[in-house]
């Protein structure tokens, strides 16, 4: 190309030099301008040239960003850090502030968070694919991890170890000093742990491997049921128990400890997020202002769509499953109720897209979480403090307003009348059995008003047969056994009626109704309270065994006031 540039170049100036002097002038003097013009044209190819060897013998000594990092891990290192923990100048309900969101460069945005288990402790991993580990109770960052293309992270059931998974393999670090313990060659999309039996869970293509722990160990193998060539998995519970699988077309939701299946969506979510009771499902599309949450009991009878005027970035759980935090495009918190289905709050801390969000597990009492953006900081949030805000000023407690108000299906109100039973609670330990009877527990006052509307079932009105048949609806999880007995004997006209009550779903979705809200309402109250004599209450719950909401709900908090006390 640069030979045919020269000759055209040589035919320009020759023709020109003819034409500017005519014939007057000879053709050895025009020859000689072209020989003197195409040397300096030579000479400047031969710098030229020189200069691009040297830079490309120099490129080649350098080592190719795009290879990936060599298999063996880097040692950890803790770097001097100056000032990146503050708890002053925070937005309400804000804890403390890591990180620097003035340009520092040894600051940098994070996109994944993990709590240990008595939330003393937070992996964060940031853009450089590095995961910080903060100690939160000393308020010092233990170490770097130096991990490669980490997808997902979580810590061990003995909250000794960290664990990051990506798309060759997971890798093992040791929590006290940030050092290498081991990998693993599996495929770990999505990494989660249980504490019973203790175990490390790995997710990869249509494939989960349950570690028992401490590592080495031999894994239980469950394999997706779906077709295709690429399996992902779409979510995992914190657990690791309940595993969303896609591959493009259908969607499976296995139960990994069993391999049973639940009853799936008609969804095909980007992003699933599994609550910790296993009981809710959140389909989360990035970009978009709608999430919709699945009851996975029965999926495709009970969901419920939460639309913002904002669109989604990402979403977490409450550890006791009661609460949705969302992040939005404006960079603020959301905080949806998941008894009402309605939103409670709506506040800002970061100056950036917020990418994780983040609560410690099986704890409730706390009621704290983590939040992560690219504006180069993590906050730790007391998210109780927003969910049960100081009142103005004290109300008299009566408790039948508050105990119309528990059932409510407006957010506000039936968390205010919460709040209010909790402070009474702390008063008045004598509430607790007054709570017991209210909701039917050790009380015969249920059955006395069941068999007035059982009477009714056989009355000649066809208006009353169905007003008793409503009431006794109404009542079904309370009354369960004296309609069993009735059943026994009684008309022809009674025993349809009793069949009919009775065939009512009793594992519907206790915020489906206002009794099963007021339960799930009590309940919080009495783990917000806390001591034994909570946990007596709790206990004596479990005793009404037709109740199904009361039963569950009862339970589980009587599992986190116990881990809860095992780590004070």
């Amino acid at each position: 190309m640069i030979r045919y540039h020269f000759v055209a170049l040589s035919h320009y100036l020759q023709a020109r030099s003819i034409v500017a002097h005519g014939s007057q002038i000879e053709i050895k003097s025009a020859f000689r301008l072209q020989i003197a013009i195409l040397t300096l044209m030579l000479g400047l190819i031969c710098i030229f040239g020189q200069k691009l060897s040297a830079q490309e013998k120099s490129a080649g000594n350098k080592p190719n960003s795009s290879k990936p990092n060599s298999s063996k891990p880097n040692s950890a290192k803790v770097p001097a850090e100056k000032n990146l923990w503050s708890s002053e100048a925070l937005p309400a309900s804000a804890v403390w502030r890591y990180g620097a969101t003035d340009r520092n460069p040894k600051a940098i945005g994070i996109y994944a968070l993990s709590f240990s288990s008595d939330g003393n402790l937070l992996a964060a991993r940031d853009q450089r694919q590095n995961i910080r580990l903060l100690n939160i109770e000393e308020q010092k960052l233990q170490a770097i991890l130096p991990t490669v293309n980490v997808l997902d992270l979580t810590f061990s059931p003995d909250d000794k170890c960290v664990v990051s998974g990506g798309r060759k393999g997971a890798q093992v670090w040791s929590a006290e000093d940030g050092s290498f313990v081991r990998e693993i060659n599996q495929p770990s999309f999505k990494v989660a742990r249980t504490f019973d039996p203790p175990q490390l869970v790995f997710v990869g293509k249509g494939v989960v491997q349950r570690y028992p722990w401490p590592l080495p160990s031999n894994p239980t193998t469950r394999k997706s049921g779906l077709a295709g060539s690429t399996i992902l998995p779409s979510g995992v519970s914190a657990d690791g128990r309940v595993v969303v699988f896609q591959n493009g077309r259908n969607l499976e939701i296995l139960d990994s400890e069993n391999g049973e299946s639940f009853e799936p969506p008609k969804v095909l979510p980007r992003k699933a997020i599994v609550s910790p009771n296993h009981h809710l499902m959140a389909d989360l599309k990035f970009g978009n202002n709608t999430i919709k949450v699945f009851d996975l009991r029965d999926a495709k009878k009970y969901y419920w769509s939460f639309t913002d005027r904002l669109r989604i970035v990402t979403a977490t759980f409450s550890s006791d499953s009661r609460f949705l935090y969302t992040s939005h495009y404006d960079n603020s918190i959301v905080i949806w109720d998941l008894v009402t289905m309605t939103q409670i709050d709506r506040f800002k801390g970061h100056a950036a897209r917020i990418y994780a969000l983040a609560t410690p597990p099986q704890l409730f009492c706390l009621a704290s979480g983590a939040s992560g953006s690219t504006d180069r900081s993590i906050i730790y949030w007391n998210f109780r403090d927003r969910i049960f805000p100081e009142p103005a000023e004290e109300v008299d407690f009566l408790i039948d307003r508050v105990w119309t108000q528990l059932g409510s299906d407006d957010s506000k109100v039936s968390l205010a009348a919460t709040n209010q039973l909790y402070r009474a609670l702390q008063r008045d330990d004598s509430l607790r059995g007054k709570l017991a009877r209210r909701l039917g527990i050790n009380s015969d006052e249920e059955d006395a008003v069941a068999e007035r509307w059982l009477e009714d079932l056989d009355d000649p009105k066809y208006q009353v047969r169905e007003k008793a048949t409503a009431k006794l609806k109404a009542m079904v999880d309370q009354i369960r056994p004296v309609l069993e007995r009735k059943l026994q004997d009684c008309s022809q006209e009674a025993k349809w009626r009793i069949r009919k009550v009775l065939a009512v779903d009793h594992l519907r979705p206790g915020v489906t109704t206002e009794a099963g809200r007021r339960e799930h309402r009590v309940v919080l109250a009495l783990e917000m309270l806390g001591n034994d004599n909570a946990i007596e209450t709790l206990r004596q719950f479990l005793g009404s065994e037709s109740r199904h909401t009361l039963v569950s709900e009862s339970r589980a908090a009587i599992v986190r006031l116990e881990i809860a006390g095992q780590n004070r």
